[in-house]
């Protein structure tokens, strides 16, 4: 039988009790309906695993106590950072949840010259908190004890101007050389364009950051789809779904 997997920013440790906050507590107790004597699975992102059992039955305040903690081995080897153009509605919800359940290990938001979304500040600010729930509900779906981090939302060039560390950077393009193509790696830096597409200045600020141009097959993919199409082809190149 599957075990709940449930996420906690506190610290975590074998025969210690943890008392969670209130949205953790009611997913467990109201929406789960477990009782005392149930088991869960609890994690906070430092790759571990702790089988827990539920001590309290409170839906504002369930208290847990951590009988032991393993490994969670389904991290691939490869290192995915996703750099994506925000989109509209639901789009970018969908794009997240996937990219997480495919292994992504990081994200970076950005506006792009046509980026048809506009955010200020502090509905930037909000967006990104809520971009944080949805991959941590992917991550306790996917059996993920890594959580992806999602950046702050910043124009393209100013993100660029700053280092991405990766064996490859790649800008998913019309065009482009054919996504096999990519050499043996460890780490890969993928770019995916708003729903207008890049803008030759958007191209030329990736080409200064030395992002080469790739494509997967001969159509034109929606950006909900191709961040997600390379991500799986590359899990299927040089990470977990190439075993």
């Amino acid at each position: 039988m599957r075990i709940t997997r449930v996420y906690t920013p506190d610290s975590l440790a074998p025969e210690s009790t943890v008392v969670l906050s209130a949205m953790p507590s009611a997913h467990l107790i109201k929406v789960l309906r477990l009782r005392a004597g149930a088991k869960a699975v609890l994690f906070n992102g430092d790759g571990k695993d702790y089988l827990c059992e539920i001590l309290l039955a409170k839906a504002e305040a369930a208290q847990l106590r951590i009988l032991k903690a393993q490994p969670a081995a389904v991290e691939s080897g490869l290192k995915i950072t996703l750099l994506q153009a925000i989109c509209r509605g639901d789009k970018m919800d969908w794009v997240l949840e996937k990219a997480t359940e495919l292994g992504v290990t990081h994200v970076i938001p950005v506006q792009s010259e046509r980026s048809e979304v506009q955010l200020d500040t502090e509905r930037a600010n909000k967006r990104r908190e809520h971009w944080q729930r949805i991959i941590i509900s992917a991550c306790e779906q996917s059996g993920r004890a890594f959580v992806p981090q999602v950046e702050a939302l910043q124009p393209l060039g100013h993100r660029l101007s700053s280092a991405i560390h990766a064996d490859v950077k790649l800008v998913l393009e019309p065009g482009g050389q054919p996504l096999s193509t990519a050499r043996e790696l460890a780490s890969v830096a993928l770019a995916v364009g708003p729903e207008g597409g890049w803008s030759e200045r958007d191209l030329a600020q990736l080409a200064l950051a030395e992002f080469g141009r790739v494509a997967i097959g001969a159509r034109v993919l929606r950006t909900e789809t191709a961040g997600i199409a390379a991500i799986s082809v590359m899990q299927a190149l040089f990470g977990d779904f190439a075993q």
